[in-house]
Protein backbone atom coordinates (compact mmCIF):
# COMPACT_ATOMS: atom_id res chain seq x y z
CA UNK A 1 0.00 0.00 0.00
CA UNK A 2 1.49 3.77 -0.63
CA UNK A 3 0.05 6.67 0.66
CA UNK A 4 0.53 10.14 -1.06
CA UNK A 5 -0.04 13.93 0.25
CA UNK A 6 -1.03 16.28 -1.78
CA UNK A 7 -0.63 19.78 -0.49
CA UNK A 8 -2.75 22.83 -1.62
CA UNK A 9 -1.50 25.32 0.51
CA UNK A 10 0.00 25.58 4.58
CA UNK A 11 -4.09 24.36 6.19
CA UNK A 12 -5.27 21.87 3.80
CA UNK A 13 -4.15 18.54 2.81
CA UNK A 14 -5.95 15.62 1.47
CA UNK A 15 -4.87 12.07 1.58
CA UNK A 16 -5.11 9.30 -0.97
CA UNK A 17 -4.46 5.31 -0.37
CA UNK A 18 -3.84 2.93 -3.00
CA UNK A 19 -4.03 -0.85 -2.17
CA UNK A 20 -2.56 -3.04 -5.09
CA UNK A 21 -2.62 -7.40 -4.81
CA UNK A 22 -1.10 -9.49 -7.59
CA UNK A 23 -1.36 -12.83 -8.44
CA UNK A 24 1.51 -14.62 -10.49
CA UNK A 25 1.13 -18.07 -11.97
CA UNK A 26 3.37 -20.12 -14.30
CA UNK A 27 2.94 -23.54 -16.58
CA UNK A 28 6.03 -25.01 -18.41
CA UNK A 29 5.11 -28.26 -20.70
CA UNK A 30 7.10 -30.41 -22.07
CA UNK A 31 4.84 -31.97 -25.09
CA UNK A 32 8.69 -33.56 -26.96
CA UNK A 33 11.93 -33.79 -26.45
CA UNK A 34 12.68 -30.91 -28.56
CA UNK A 35 9.95 -28.73 -27.82
CA UNK A 36 9.18 -26.29 -24.47
CA UNK A 37 6.43 -24.56 -24.02
CA UNK A 38 5.85 -21.99 -21.15
CA UNK A 39 2.36 -20.21 -20.15
CA UNK A 40 2.64 -17.44 -17.59
CA UNK A 41 0.35 -14.82 -16.55
CA UNK A 42 -0.19 -12.19 -13.60
CA UNK A 43 -2.99 -10.82 -11.96
CA UNK A 44 -3.38 -7.40 -10.37
CA UNK A 45 -5.84 -5.55 -8.83
CA UNK A 46 -5.05 -1.92 -8.53
CA UNK A 47 -7.51 0.20 -6.09
CA UNK A 48 -6.97 2.88 -8.65
CA UNK A 49 -7.41 1.66 -11.89
CA UNK A 50 -9.14 -1.42 -11.56
CA UNK A 51 -7.87 -5.53 -12.84
CA UNK A 52 -5.10 -6.04 -15.32
CA UNK A 53 -4.15 -9.41 -16.73
CA UNK A 54 -0.72 -9.67 -17.82
CA UNK A 55 -0.33 -13.17 -20.23
CA UNK A 56 2.42 -14.15 -21.06
CA UNK A 57 3.63 -17.58 -23.89
CA UNK A 58 6.86 -18.70 -24.89
CA UNK A 59 7.93 -21.68 -26.89
CA UNK A 60 11.47 -23.10 -27.45
CA UNK A 61 12.19 -25.61 -30.66
CA UNK A 62 15.67 -27.44 -30.34
CA UNK A 63 17.06 -28.18 -33.59
CA UNK A 64 19.95 -29.97 -32.53
CA UNK A 65 21.15 -29.74 -28.70
CA UNK A 66 23.46 -26.93 -29.72
CA UNK A 67 20.97 -24.47 -31.58
CA UNK A 68 17.51 -23.46 -30.05
CA UNK A 69 14.88 -21.34 -31.79
CA UNK A 70 12.35 -19.37 -29.52
CA UNK A 71 9.09 -17.53 -29.97
CA UNK A 72 7.17 -15.09 -26.91
CA UNK A 73 4.47 -13.13 -26.51
CA UNK A 74 3.69 -11.04 -23.79
CA UNK A 75 1.11 -8.26 -22.65
CA UNK A 76 1.99 -6.15 -19.24
CA UNK A 77 0.64 -2.83 -17.91
CA UNK A 78 2.06 0.16 -16.12
CA UNK A 79 0.07 1.25 -13.57
CA UNK A 80 0.07 5.22 -13.47
CA UNK A 81 1.22 6.76 -10.11
CA UNK A 82 -0.95 8.53 -7.63
CA UNK A 83 0.34 11.73 -8.59
CA UNK A 84 -1.21 10.94 -12.18
CA UNK A 85 -4.51 10.15 -11.35
CA UNK A 86 -5.23 12.43 -7.97
CA UNK A 87 -2.55 14.84 -8.57
CA UNK A 88 -3.28 18.86 -7.43
CA UNK A 89 -0.20 21.10 -7.77
CA UNK A 90 -0.39 24.51 -7.38
CA UNK A 91 1.97 27.50 -6.42
CA UNK A 92 1.49 30.61 -4.86
CA UNK A 93 3.29 33.53 -6.82
CA UNK A 94 3.65 36.11 -4.08
CA UNK A 95 6.52 38.15 -5.04
CA UNK A 96 5.19 39.13 -8.22
CA UNK A 97 1.37 40.70 -9.13
CA UNK A 98 0.79 39.02 -12.80
CA UNK A 99 -2.39 40.82 -12.55
CA UNK A 100 -2.22 42.67 -15.95
CA UNK A 101 -2.03 39.35 -17.68
CA UNK A 102 -4.68 37.70 -15.75
CA UNK A 103 -7.05 40.55 -16.15
CA UNK A 104 -6.55 41.45 -12.71
CA UNK A 105 -6.35 45.36 -10.94
CA UNK A 106 -2.49 46.01 -10.82
CA UNK A 107 -1.50 46.00 -7.00
CA UNK A 108 0.10 44.06 -4.31
CA UNK A 109 -1.08 41.08 -3.79
CA UNK A 110 -1.32 39.26 -0.05
CA UNK A 111 0.51 35.55 0.67
CA UNK A 112 -2.19 33.21 -0.70
CA UNK A 113 -4.38 35.55 -2.73
CA UNK A 114 -3.36 33.97 -5.87
CA UNK A 115 -2.77 30.03 -7.13
CA UNK A 116 -1.44 29.18 -9.72
CA UNK A 117 -2.69 25.15 -11.24
CA UNK A 118 0.70 23.67 -12.25
CA UNK A 119 -0.63 20.29 -12.36
CA UNK A 120 -3.85 18.71 -12.19
CA UNK A 121 -4.22 14.41 -11.99
CA UNK A 122 -6.75 12.44 -14.45
CA UNK A 123 -9.31 10.07 -12.07
CA UNK A 124 -10.21 8.30 -15.74
CA UNK A 125 -6.67 7.68 -16.50
CA UNK A 126 -5.87 3.95 -18.01
CA UNK A 127 -2.56 1.89 -16.97
CA UNK A 128 -0.40 1.63 -20.15
CA UNK A 129 -0.53 -1.45 -21.48
CA UNK A 130 2.62 -3.40 -23.82
CA UNK A 131 2.09 -5.84 -26.47
CA UNK A 132 5.33 -7.55 -27.11
CA UNK A 133 6.71 -10.14 -29.69
CA UNK A 134 9.96 -11.51 -29.88
CA UNK A 135 11.73 -14.00 -32.25
CA UNK A 136 15.17 -15.75 -30.75
CA UNK A 137 17.94 -17.95 -31.46
CA UNK A 138 20.60 -19.20 -28.93
CA UNK A 139 23.53 -21.11 -30.28
CA UNK A 140 26.14 -22.83 -27.65
CA UNK A 141 28.37 -24.23 -30.03
CA UNK A 142 31.22 -25.60 -27.42
CA UNK A 143 33.29 -26.95 -29.99
CA UNK A 144 34.36 -23.75 -31.38
CA UNK A 145 33.87 -21.88 -27.85
CA UNK A 146 31.53 -19.79 -29.00
CA UNK A 147 28.09 -18.71 -28.40
CA UNK A 148 25.22 -16.51 -30.04
CA UNK A 149 22.23 -15.17 -28.53
CA UNK A 150 20.05 -13.21 -31.15
CA UNK A 151 16.69 -11.65 -30.48
CA UNK A 152 14.19 -9.59 -32.97
CA UNK A 153 10.99 -7.62 -31.18
CA UNK A 154 8.51 -5.49 -31.58
CA UNK A 155 6.79 -3.76 -29.03
CA UNK A 156 3.69 -1.73 -28.57
CA UNK A 157 2.62 0.85 -26.36
CA UNK A 158 -1.05 1.98 -27.56
CA UNK A 159 -1.48 4.45 -24.49
CA UNK A 160 1.75 5.95 -23.34
CA UNK A 161 0.99 8.60 -20.49
CA UNK A 162 2.38 12.00 -20.94
CA UNK A 163 2.28 15.11 -18.96
CA UNK A 164 0.53 17.29 -21.48
CA UNK A 165 -1.16 20.96 -21.29
CA UNK A 166 -4.82 21.56 -21.29
CA UNK A 167 -6.56 24.73 -20.76
CA UNK A 168 -9.02 24.83 -17.62
CA UNK A 169 -11.55 26.80 -15.74
CA UNK A 170 -9.69 26.65 -12.84
CA UNK A 171 -5.99 26.87 -13.72
CA UNK A 172 -5.90 30.22 -12.19
CA UNK A 173 -7.56 30.73 -8.41
CA UNK A 174 -7.15 34.64 -8.24
CA UNK A 175 -9.05 36.40 -4.88
CA UNK A 176 -11.90 33.66 -4.62
CA UNK A 177 -12.24 33.19 -8.44
CA UNK A 178 -11.79 30.77 -10.92
CA UNK A 179 -10.05 31.61 -14.26
CA UNK A 180 -9.01 29.85 -17.74
CA UNK A 181 -5.28 29.16 -17.92
CA UNK A 182 -3.00 25.99 -19.05
CA UNK A 183 -2.73 23.13 -16.48
CA UNK A 184 0.05 20.50 -17.24
CA UNK A 185 -2.80 16.95 -17.36
CA UNK A 186 -1.46 13.15 -17.31
CA UNK A 187 -3.11 11.75 -20.01
CA UNK A 188 -3.11 8.58 -22.19
CA UNK A 189 -2.20 10.66 -25.00
CA UNK A 190 0.81 8.57 -27.63
CA UNK A 191 1.11 5.87 -29.87
CA UNK A 192 4.54 4.24 -29.67
CA UNK A 193 5.93 1.39 -31.50
CA UNK A 194 9.48 -0.14 -31.30
CA UNK A 195 10.98 -2.26 -33.38
CA UNK A 196 14.80 -4.27 -32.64
CA UNK A 197 17.33 -6.73 -32.50
CA UNK A 198 20.19 -7.22 -30.53
CA UNK A 199 22.65 -9.91 -29.92
CA UNK A 200 25.07 -10.92 -28.06
CA UNK A 201 28.29 -12.74 -29.41
CA UNK A 202 30.73 -14.84 -27.26
CA UNK A 203 34.43 -16.69 -28.58
CA UNK A 204 37.31 -17.69 -26.93
CA UNK A 205 40.10 -18.45 -29.27
CA UNK A 206 42.43 -19.03 -26.51
CA UNK A 207 42.26 -20.30 -22.79
CA UNK A 208 43.38 -17.00 -21.83
CA UNK A 209 41.47 -14.89 -24.16
CA UNK A 210 37.76 -14.54 -24.35
CA UNK A 211 35.82 -11.85 -26.58
CA UNK A 212 32.50 -10.39 -26.26
CA UNK A 213 30.30 -8.32 -28.51
CA UNK A 214 27.04 -6.79 -28.21
CA UNK A 215 24.99 -4.82 -30.50
CA UNK A 216 21.51 -3.37 -30.57
CA UNK A 217 19.67 -1.50 -33.41
CA UNK A 218 16.12 0.02 -32.62
CA UNK A 219 13.93 2.19 -34.34
CA UNK A 220 10.79 4.29 -32.55
CA UNK A 221 7.63 5.46 -34.24
CA UNK A 222 5.89 7.91 -31.88
CA UNK A 223 2.13 9.79 -32.68
CA UNK A 224 0.04 11.97 -30.16
CA UNK A 225 -3.56 10.35 -29.83
CA UNK A 226 -6.81 12.73 -30.34
CA UNK A 227 -6.55 13.72 -27.21
CA UNK A 228 -8.00 17.31 -25.61
CA UNK A 229 -5.08 19.39 -25.61
CA UNK A 230 -3.88 22.97 -26.08
CA UNK A 231 -0.25 21.71 -26.69
CA UNK A 232 0.63 24.13 -29.85
CA UNK A 233 2.59 22.21 -33.25
CA UNK A 234 6.06 23.00 -31.49
CA UNK A 235 5.50 20.95 -28.61
CA UNK A 236 3.53 18.78 -30.28
CA UNK A 237 6.41 17.96 -32.62
CA UNK A 238 8.79 18.72 -29.54
CA UNK A 239 7.38 15.26 -27.84
CA UNK A 240 7.00 13.37 -30.86
CA UNK A 241 11.30 14.21 -31.60
CA UNK A 242 11.89 13.13 -28.43
CA UNK A 243 9.66 9.80 -28.33
CA UNK A 244 11.86 8.71 -31.80
CA UNK A 245 15.49 9.72 -30.19
CA UNK A 246 14.77 8.90 -26.98
CA UNK A 247 16.91 5.21 -27.40
CA UNK A 248 20.30 5.48 -29.16
CA UNK A 249 19.37 3.67 -32.68
CA UNK A 250 22.65 2.15 -32.61
CA UNK A 251 24.59 0.85 -29.53
CA UNK A 252 27.91 -1.52 -29.59
CA UNK A 253 29.91 -3.11 -26.75
CA UNK A 254 33.41 -4.78 -27.42
CA UNK A 255 35.24 -6.20 -25.12
CA UNK A 256 38.60 -8.11 -24.56
CA UNK A 257 39.61 -10.21 -21.47
CA UNK A 258 43.26 -11.48 -21.25
CA UNK A 259 45.40 -13.18 -18.86
CA UNK A 260 48.95 -12.12 -19.24
CA UNK A 261 51.81 -13.65 -17.56
CA UNK A 262 52.46 -13.35 -13.55
CA UNK A 263 48.52 -13.98 -13.01
CA UNK A 264 47.82 -10.12 -14.19
CA UNK A 265 44.65 -9.54 -16.24
CA UNK A 266 43.70 -6.84 -18.55
CA UNK A 267 40.54 -5.86 -20.10
CA UNK A 268 39.49 -3.45 -22.64
CA UNK A 269 36.24 -2.43 -23.56
CA UNK A 270 34.79 -0.34 -26.20
CA UNK A 271 31.53 1.08 -26.89
CA UNK A 272 29.80 3.13 -29.28
CA UNK A 273 26.44 4.35 -28.53
CA UNK A 274 24.74 6.73 -31.60
CA UNK A 275 22.77 9.63 -30.93
CA UNK A 276 19.64 10.16 -28.55
CA UNK A 277 17.71 12.64 -26.73
CA UNK A 278 17.39 12.51 -22.76
CA UNK A 279 14.19 15.21 -22.03
CA UNK A 280 11.57 16.01 -24.68
CA UNK A 281 12.96 20.05 -23.07
CA UNK A 282 16.81 18.90 -23.87
CA UNK A 283 17.71 21.58 -26.38
CA UNK A 284 19.64 19.23 -28.74
CA UNK A 285 20.57 15.50 -29.07
CA UNK A 286 23.33 14.26 -27.67
CA UNK A 287 26.23 13.57 -30.02
CA UNK A 288 27.10 10.09 -30.75
CA UNK A 289 29.89 8.98 -29.05
CA UNK A 290 32.86 6.34 -28.54
CA UNK A 291 34.64 5.68 -24.66
CA UNK A 292 37.51 3.30 -24.16
CA UNK A 293 37.42 1.68 -20.85
CA UNK A 294 41.10 -0.08 -19.36
CA UNK A 295 41.86 -2.04 -16.84
CA UNK A 296 44.77 -4.15 -15.39
CA UNK A 297 44.47 -5.76 -12.49
CA UNK A 298 47.07 -8.29 -10.55
CA UNK A 299 45.27 -11.11 -8.02
CA UNK A 300 47.24 -11.95 -4.80
CA UNK A 301 47.55 -13.58 -2.02
CA UNK A 302 48.68 -12.45 1.70
CA UNK A 303 48.49 -14.07 4.88
CA UNK A 304 45.79 -16.86 3.06
CA UNK A 305 44.18 -13.87 2.16
CA UNK A 306 42.87 -12.99 -1.62
CA UNK A 307 43.24 -9.60 -2.52
CA UNK A 308 43.55 -7.34 -6.15
CA UNK A 309 45.33 -4.09 -6.93
CA UNK A 310 43.83 -2.72 -10.22
CA UNK A 311 44.66 0.30 -12.21
CA UNK A 312 41.67 1.25 -14.04
CA UNK A 313 40.96 4.24 -17.39
CA UNK A 314 37.94 5.34 -18.15
CA UNK A 315 37.31 7.52 -21.40
CA UNK A 316 40.92 6.81 -22.22
CA UNK A 317 40.02 7.86 -26.23
CA UNK A 318 39.13 11.38 -24.88
CA UNK A 319 36.10 13.54 -23.67
CA UNK A 320 32.21 12.89 -24.65
CA UNK A 321 28.85 14.26 -23.55
CA UNK A 322 26.39 11.98 -21.86
CA UNK A 323 23.11 12.92 -20.56
CA UNK A 324 23.43 16.58 -22.17
CA UNK A 325 25.73 17.99 -24.55
CA UNK A 326 26.91 20.61 -21.94
CA UNK A 327 27.92 17.40 -19.79
CA UNK A 328 31.19 16.27 -20.66
CA UNK A 329 32.35 13.08 -19.51
CA UNK A 330 36.69 12.94 -18.93
CA UNK A 331 39.34 11.04 -18.89
CA UNK A 332 39.32 9.57 -15.45
CA UNK A 333 41.94 6.96 -13.73
CA UNK A 334 42.28 5.33 -10.09
CA UNK A 335 44.16 2.50 -8.29
CA UNK A 336 41.87 0.00 -6.10
CA UNK A 337 43.44 -2.38 -3.70
CA UNK A 338 40.83 -5.20 -2.64
CA UNK A 339 41.35 -7.51 0.35
CA UNK A 340 39.48 -10.22 1.28
CA UNK A 341 39.20 -10.28 5.24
Amino acid sequence: MSIVFILLNANWYQTHHRQVLRGFANLEWRPAAAWLLNFGGMWERDGLTGTTFSPRFSVSFHLSPQDTLRLGATRAYRTPSIFDARGDARASPTFANPGNSLGLPAGPLTPGSIYVRDFLGDPSIKPEKLDSVELGYLADWRDRRMSLDLRLYREHIPNRILSLPELSNCGIFALGACLAGNVDVALNAQDVKVYGAEYQWRWQPFEATRLLLNQALIRIDANLLGVATSADSILRERIRKHAEASAPRHATTLMLMQRLPLGVHFSGTYHFIDKMQWTRNTAQEVAPYRRLDLRLAYPFSLGGKRGEIAYVVQNANGDHAEFKFDRVFTERQWLTLRLDL
